[in-house]
């Protein structure tokens, strides 16, 4: 038994060999997560015999989160066409951003917080100069 994240706490010459060697393969598990999806390991789960039924997009089994799931894929085309737009994002840059990074770090915020930098991203705060073009505001921007 190695315990973990041993390297937050001392140097890595440190260790012993076991805990240096679980700091490694810690390191080069993060780094399979950037793998291109072609080089990641598809299998196939099966519906299981306690399930009565299972949902399934593309290759992928879904577990949890069935609403979250459906509604990201089925909106799936027109965000990218809309990211691809607002942000002037290549179809050569887009595969290289770490959306899931994106997400996790959006889902830790509250509701508040995670609709102000939302709208940070996308250049959707109420400047003076977008509420008058929407009409909210009389005075035109300096």
């Amino acid at each position: 038994w190695v315990q973990g994240h041993q390297d937050s706490k001392q140097e890595p010459t440190a260790l012993t060999r076991q805990a240096a060697l679980n700091v490694r393969m810690d390191e080069e598990t993060h780094k399979a997560y950037d793998l291109p999806p072609q080089w990641h390991t598809l299998t196939f789960v099966p519906v299981l015999s306690a399930e009565v039924c299972a949902v399934y997009l593309g290759t992928d089994k879904i577990t949890s989160n069935i609403h979250m799931s459906l509604s990201e894929r089925w909106h799936e085309k027109e965000a990218k066409e809309y990211l691809l737009k607002r942000h002037q994002i290549t179809t050569e840059i887009f595969p290289t951003i770490h959306w899931r990074s994106l997400g996790f770090a959006l889902k830790k915020l509250n509701a508040h917080r995670r609709a102000t930098a939302v709208k940070t991203i996308h250049r959707h705060l109420p400047s003076n100069e977008k509420l008058f073009k929407q009409g909210r505001v009389v005075l035109s921007p300096l």
